[in-house]
């Protein structure tokens, strides 16, 4: 845009755009645990979800933008990779210390135990947990029921720091996502581009579904979809 000044000179004035408004920054979370500041970037960003796409066979456009609608209504638009809960539903194993983290908002104990051992090349969930809990008995309930649990002293004491890696550091906080997008087979229901399917996967009902499938939408337009090469 220009305009000529009291003394009839054009000027210049560059408009700024909303992406300018807004910057390169992202996740500016108020919550107590949130991603480290040298991280909170779109550079950062990029990179990590590039890595998740590679790790998890993310890779069609319509994988893509399933992926990145759902974990941008999980994570309310790439702010908050911690759910910030000081009680919790009843039906949260493990209770407050393990409430929705990193940019799918993982839940549950047994959730975190079993990343746990993805991360650490352990089998806790398998050999001491899987099959020998009861009907709907989260990890810490197991522990304190069954004195022979075979895990080490202090273990869920281990397992609570663990779980904030997922709301602190980037690079967990999205390859959690994709651990869990693989182990629920939802580049299955993405192929399939069936939003519904996705969001009963991610969450278990279909809270938020109209937003989900809005966001599905608009990456849609800015993937230019029908063009993309690598369409499915």
């Amino acid at each position: 845009m220009s305009q000529k000044d009291d003394k009839g000179i054009q000027r210049y004035k560059v408009s700024k755009s909303k992406y300018d408004e807004l910057g390169t920054t992202i996740f500016q979370s108020i919550e107590i645990e949130k991603i480290q500041t040298k991280d909170a970037n779109l550079t950062s960003f990029t990179n990590e979800i590039n890595k998740t796409f590679s790790n998890y066979q993310i890779n069609t456009c319509i994988r893509k933008i399933h992926f990145l609608a759902q974990t941008y209504h999980e994570s309310e638009r790439f702010v908050n990779t911690y759910e910030g809960l000081t009680t919790v539903p009843s039906n949260y194993k493990g209770g407050v210390d393990f409430q929705g983290r990193g940019i799918k908002q993982i839940t549950h104990d047994m959730n975190y135990l079993e990343y746990y051992d993805k991360k650490n090349n352990t089998n806790y969930f398998k050999n001491n947990f899987k099959g020998k809990n009861k009907t709907g008995e989260g990890l810490t309930q197991y522990i304190d029921r069954v004195k022979k649990h075979r895990y080490p002293e202090g273990f869920l004491e281990t397992l609570k720091k663990f779980a904030k890696k997922l709301s602190t550091e980037l690079s967990y906080a999205c390859d959690s996502a994709g651990w869990y997008w693989e182990r629920e087979k939802i580049n299955e229901s993405a192929d399939r581009d069936n939003v519904k399917q996705v969001t009963l996967k991610i969450n278990g009902g279909d809270k938020g579904l109209a937003e989900r499938e809005t966001y599905t939408l608009n990456l849609k337009t800015i993937f230019d979809y029908e063009k993309c090469i690598n369409k499915k």
